[in-house]
């Protein structure tokens, strides 16, 4: 089979997850070139760590530069690449033939083709490295390659997967191997190349006088240790060369050199050395390093050697020498560690970016700079010294006033390591007060193990069994919970939620830099009034008057913006629990009759829409701002303090804050949990009130107030105790909170003054030897004593904070969990899913499978069941199979005693119960109306009452007017009742202000006015007298309405066609309606039914008369 035959499916598999790739630019992104063999065992992509859009792979055979120089020179011209590497490899067939063999061969095949063969090179080779490194040096001399292009040359082995350089081109010189890896043969690292060195951050460490005693060992080997220089700087070269080909290997580690790169290897630094030693002493160099007194071979990942010596086009030896500081740059280091002040100004100064540097060593060659620009830089010490008429020249050039910001000299290899380790210690630190602060007010967020559990199910079943069985508490699942509420909350960061937000983080960071301000403010303060400065202090409580306009104007704005982002947050949630509660013109799920009348999770929704939402989002938005500022405040702080006691002294206060961390999680009662059964006993009690309102008259006419008190107050001194228990646990735990937060976190300032008075003492400023230097360091040091009190103060009221946060992040989640039930409740009623209490005939087995079944609606013109079981919410079956087939404009009458499914069969139809089997073949659900025995008045206007729920708008836009609407209620014998009202406009509670029989007219006015092609009519004449019962139905007919009726009232049989008759036992009987017989049969059967009631009598008189006949006879 042809290989093409499956491009397709395999293209779909990679379209499948071809993701935002169509994106990428067309230059590659790392401005790399690749020019490598066709051979099918050659992937550049996977053995280099290129992915698509990075460079270009040009492909050929054996992959010769020459036959690559077309698409090399698009490549740069046009898409911009700065960077070839040539790959050849092991095994290549190039290696195998050469181009007359295979010419020869080519021309015994195809002998008419000499010619065209002869014109074709075929480029073979016989040298696997001899052709890496001419196609290098092709490139490097081809004119139309640019020539600021890096250029490297590589094996590839096709046995191991392993890459080794072979030659490196820099800045238009070919140097081979002018940086080695070391113990790392098979490395596949581009060195110099932007785009593949690995993420580690990088530091280049100089080998002599760094690692290595050499210029010691020089000195000593030469005896010039007691003059600053080794003659001219021509001598000195020759003596340190001579030193290096003959003593090498003798000069001994810097002290604290090994233990200080092998520190810096475990922060996760790639260690690189950057010498000026030459190539030729690339081997022995490798062997000092690996003397098993120093083993420090394997902590650097590679070396670079900047000094060469190399042969001119001539033969002759000449010297190159590569900048160290464009050496850092091609590395992307961080950091320079060189004792060459010249090396580090120029890597400082020079570079761009400009690196740090750290100048090591308190050397006597360092202190100062080596200059050549002046005849006399180029004499001996005793010349010079003479030329300088004995002047000590050396001592009065200090290089250290002439350090850049970025260049520091570290005297010894602590003070290289302590930058460093401190550095790692505050980022540490930071990204430890943010993420361990947030695990501290989440509870068990992260290291939570569920207690519990969920049989026969697995992790993510047990989540999902988490989630939906209402658990509160401060952990994953809140969290989880919060950020599906929030991406409602903020719909995106151009939102205006977003925009307040941003404006409220503003202000607290202004809020904060204010209090930095006022704390080193008050260090000034107290200063200046212990150096009895007045004019200073004066000064100073000006500026703390100042200070106060901004400050007090911050913290006004917080507070209005934190309640927009309440009102914001509300507005959000209620806008779209209200899409989905009520829907849209789109969506006609009908949650809000689901959520009542099918699903048992959720008994108060209006409790959750107006109250649960509204402290939802009062706690959140007062809870970003009671996390967020503190947070801020803690790595601020921190900040401060470790430039006064170094990032190690706030390591140590970690243990702390883990420990007060643990122990407030351990007193921290389950407030959540509180806060949410508190809303679900408040919507009880105004759900008890509710009820109340709503059947006040029946309540009355049963004298049911003592029973209706006692529910209430039921219902209220639950919530009451609840509360007060609540209150009684807040009581303990406060007290517990504060001496945690408060009282224990006093440790830390206690040790900060003996840190702070520790460290004067050990840096020599306090000396008790005169009282003097104690007043001295008393007035230099009370400032920033203060200044550092007033920073741990605040740390520690900030931290405190954080803690207190917990109790109320507990009540958010309580909050949190209530707004997720409601979301999560209507998504699930929306899939169909419904949880509710069921009977215990729903668990027998035929009944439990047709619950488990789901039906089919179809659209159509008529009414048609097809073996459609009646099944109630509750997972009563009252009628396992029903089939009946009504068409439009027949009426149907549905009778049967109580319970039978006369009304379910009308949910049925207007799409508010599932079908659970079977075929429901109806019209939309648009085309029903129902008009109930106790019909729906909604609040508005008398007008509203006949037109609902379209609008005044809407009835004008339909062609009807006010008058139509007189004479529909002229039909039903209430067109007086506008007037008496007070017109259309008139607006009432209409449920009490009409009577139940003008109610039902108003309802069937109602129908008259919406014409629908159905109409459910559930006892809908009940109250309404015969003679507008008929007008009603007659007008019913001439509308052209199918009635779908259930009612015991013998005068409507006569305007049905059909009868469904329930007899209560789970069957049916569907059949023509003969009204006339139908009514005769109810006559004879009354007329039989008022007999037998007389049976009882007669037999009581028959008895009477033959008592008395016996009597007489006796």
């Amino acid at each position: 089979m042809s290989v093409y035959l499956s491009f397709p499916s395999a293209n779909e598999k990679y379209v499948a997850n071809f993701a935002d790739k169509g994106s990428l630019p067309l230059p590659p992104g790392k401005r790399l070139a690749i020019v490598t063999c066709m051979d099918a065992r050659v992937n550049p992509a996977a053995s280099l760590g290129i992915n698509e859009g990075d460079a270009h792979v040009i492909r050929n055979a054996g992959g010769i530069a020459k036959d690559a120089l077309r698409s090399i020179i698009i490549s740069q011209q046009l898409l911009g690449t700065r960077e070839i590497a040539v790959f050849h490899h092991t095994d290549c067939g190039m290696l195998t033939f050469k181009d007359a063999d295979l010419q020869a061969t080519l021309k015994d095949k195809y002998p008419t083709s000499a010619s065209d063969i002869d014109s074709i090179d075929f480029l073979s080779f016989p040298q696997l490295e001899k052709s890496v490194e001419g196609d290098v040096e092709y490139l490097k001399k081809h004119p139309l390659v640019l020539q600021e292009s890096t250029i490297t040359g590589w094996v590839y082995e096709v046995n191991t997967g392993k890459v080794r350089r072979v030659v490196i081109r820099l800045d238009n010189i070919s140097h081979r191997s002018v940086t080695f890896h070391l113990r790392a043969a098979a490395s596949c690292t581009l060195v110099f190349t932007t785009s593949s060195m690995p993420e580690a951050p990088v530091i280049a460490v100089d080998l002599d006088d760094v690692l290595s005693q050499t210029n010691q060992a020089v000195a000593d080997y030469y005896h010039y240790w007691k003059n600053p220089y080794w003659g001219t700087p021509k001598d000195t070269h020759a003596k340190v060369k001579l030193y290096y080909a003959t003593s090498i290997m003798t000069p001994i580690p810097v002290p604290g050199a090994l233990e200080g790169v092998r520190t810096l290897k475990h922060l996760g630094y790639k260690l690189v050395i950057v010498t000026a030693r030459h190539e030729e002493e690339q081997v022995l160099t490798q062997k000092w390093l690996d003397q098993k007194e120093k083993t420090c071979i394997d902590i650097f990942d590679e070396m670079v050697c900047t000094g060469q010596f190399l042969k001119d086009d001539e033969g002759n030896e000449v010297h190159f020498k590569v900048g160290k500081a464009e050496v850092c740059h091609r590395l992307k280091a961080e950091l320079l560690v060189d004792d060459s002040a010249e090396n580090a100004l120029a890597c400082a100064q020079e570079a761009s970016p400009q690196i740090k540097v750290l100048l090591f060593g308190d050397y006597s060659w360092n202190k100062r700079i080596s200059r050549l620009d002046h005849p006399k830089d180029h004499l001996g010490f005793n010349e010079r010294l003479e030329f300088e008429n004995r002047r000590e020249w050396w001592k009065e050039e200090d290089v250290d006033n002439e350090l850049p910001e970025n260049v520091t000299r570290a005297k010894n290899w602590n003070e290289v390591v302590a930058p460093v380790v401190q550095r790692a210690l505050t980022v540490g630190f930071v990204l430890y007060i943010l993420l361990n602060s947030y695990r501290s007010v989440s509870g068990k967020a992260f290291f939570m193990k569920t207690k519990e559990k969920v049989k026969g199910k697995g992790k993510s079943d047990k989540k999902q069994a988490n989630l939906k069985h209402g658990r509160v508490a401060v952990d994953a699942v809140f969290f989880e919970r919060l950020s599906k509420i929030l991406r409602i909350c903020l719909p995106g960061l151009r939102s205006k939620e977003a925009l307040l937000l941003f404006y409220h983080s503003s202000l607290l960071i202004f809020r904060t830099a204010i209090s930095l301000y006022v704390a080193a403010l008050d260090g000034r303060i107290v200063a200046s009034l212990v150096r009895a400065q007045p004019l200073p202090f004066l000064f100073n409580i000006l500026r703390w008057l100042l200070v106060a306009i901004p400050a007090t104007a911050c913290n006004s704005l917080l507070s209005y913006i934190q309640d927009k982002l309440v009102i914001a947050y509300r507005t959000r949630l209620t806008e779209e629990v209200m899409k989905q509660y009520l829907g849209d013109e789109n969506d006609k799920t009908k949650i809000f009759y689901k959520m009542s009348n099918l699903d048992d999770r959720i008994q108060n929704p209006d409790q959750m829409i107006t109250v649960d939402i509204q402290r939802f989002s009062t706690h959140l938005a007062a809870m970003y701002a009671n996390l967020a500022k503190p947070v801020l405040d803690v790595i601020l702080y921190n900040y401060q303090l470790s430039q006064n006691v170094g990032a190690e002294g706030l390591v140590l206060l970690i243990g702390l804050v883990q420990a007060s961390a643990a122990l407030l999680r351990f007193v921290t009662p389950p407030f959540g949990k509180y806060a949410a059964e508190e809303a679900q006993l408040s919507g009880q009690l105004r759900h008890s009130h509710s009820q109340l309102a709503e059947y006040s008259e029946e309540i009355a006419f049963f004298a049911g107030e003592e029973t209706e008190k006692m529910l209430i107050e039921r219902d209220y001194f639950g919530l009451i105790k609840h509360m007060n228990r609540v209150l009684r646990i807040k009581l303990w735990h406060g007290i517990a909170e504060e001496g945690i937060i408060k009282w224990l976190w006093v440790i830390p300032v206690i040790a900060g003054y003996l840190c702070n008075s520790n460290l004067l003492q050990a840096s020599g400023l306090y000396n008790q030897s005169t009282s003097s230097t104690v007043v001295i360091w008393f007035d230099h040091s009370i400032q920033e004593k203060r200044i550092y009190t007033n920073y741990l103060i605040q740390f520690k009221d900030a931290f405190g904070r954080v803690m207190y946060s917990y109790k109320d992040l507990s009540e958010l989640a309580g909050y949190t969990a209530r707004v997720w039930q409601l979301f999560d409740t209507m998504s699930d009623i929306v899939k169909g899913k419904f949880e509710k209490a069921l009977v215990s005939s729903a668990m027998d087995g035929e009944n439990a499978m047709i619950l488990k079944c789901r039906g089919k609606v179809i659209d159509s013109d008529d009414i048609e069941f097809e073996n459609v079981p009646i099944v109630t919410p509750n997972g009563d079956v009252l009628v396992k199979s029903l089939s009946f087939y009504v068409k439009q404009g027949q009426h149907l009458l549905i009778v049967g005693p109580n319970g039978c499914g006369k009304s379910s069969l009308f949910r049925i139809l207007g799409g508010l119960w599932p079908v659970y089997g079977g075929i429901v073949h109806k019209p939309l659900a648009s085309d029903f109306v129902l008009i109930p025995q106790r019909p729906y008045l909604c609040l508005g206007t008398f007008r509203d009452q006949v037109i609902y729920p379209h609008s005044k708008e809407f009835m004008l836009a339909r062609g009807v007017g006010d008058d139509d609407l007189l004479s529909i209620l002229a039909v039903v014998q209430m067109d007086h009742i506008v007037e008496r009202e007070g017109g259309w406009d008139a607006a009432r509670d209409w449920r009490d202000a009409l009577s139940g029989g003008d109610q039902q007219k108003i309802a069937w006015a109602r129908l008259f006015y919406h014409k629908p092609k159905f109409a459910i009519l559930d006892e809908a004449t009940s109250l309404v007298p015969l003679d507008v019962e008929t007008k009603m139905m007659e007008n019913a007919t001439q509308l052209g309405i199918t009635l779908l009726t259930v009612s015991h009232r013998p005068s409507l049989w006569k305007y049905h066609a059909m009868i469904l008759h329930y007899d209560g036992q789970g069957g049916y009987v569907f059949t023509k309606l003969d009204a006339e017989k139908r009514l005769a049969l109810q006559d004879e059967k009354q007329s039989l039914e008022a007999k037998l009631l007389e049976v009882p009598k007669m037999k009581a008189r028959l008895a009477e008369l033959r008592a008395a006949a016996v009597e007489e006879s006796t």
